[in-house]
């Protein structure tokens, strides 16, 4: 992590991060929209609280977008997002704590295994093998975040 507070996070820093990613959090493996080839690890928190936002950006490092809602009655809403090998420092770290978004974290790990294990830069003749192994993971991810009524909730 970018972030030196890093190093002295406790159990409880890493149990309320949990809590907020399990309520309110994103663990997704994504396709790039350009490039279908290639796909990138994203952990997103969305909220419309700005002091948690910045707890989050602090502490974690990553990004904070801001939406305006359609409607006025609404609040403006806040998106952390932390990607690529940082996001997957952080999910590695806070997996232990999630209760909701245990699956969602096993398969981002699983992903960055294969990403780790195939040597895509220079092009290697295994690089679809790579992309096959990856859409798979990305789109049981896709499955797993789906919104609606869950099925066989496991409560």
């Amino acid at each position: 992590m970018p972030n030196a507070k890093m190093d002295m996070l406790t159990d409880n820093d890493l149990a309320y991060l949990a809590g907020i990613v399990d309520g309110e959090g994103c663990i997704r493996v994504a396709r790039h929209s350009t490039y279908p080839h290639r796909f990138n690890c994203i952990l997103t928190v969305t909220n419309t609280n700005p002091v948690l936002m910045d707890w989050l950006k602090q502490t974690f490092g990553g990004n904070i977008s801001t939406h305006q809602p359609s409607n006025s009655n609404h609040k403006i809403s806040y998106v952390w997002t932390i990607s690529g090998s940082n996001s997957v420092k952080l999910v590695k770290i806070v997996k232990p704590f999630l209760k909701l978004k245990v699956e969602q974290a096993s398969l981002l790990l699983s992903f960055w295994a294969i990403h780790e294990s195939w040597n895509v830069r220079t092009g290697a003749p295994t690089f679809w093998g790579y992309t096959e192994q990856a859409a798979a993971v990305a789109e049981a991810m896709r499955i797993l975040n789906k919104k609606g009524a869950v099925e066989d909730a496991k409560l």
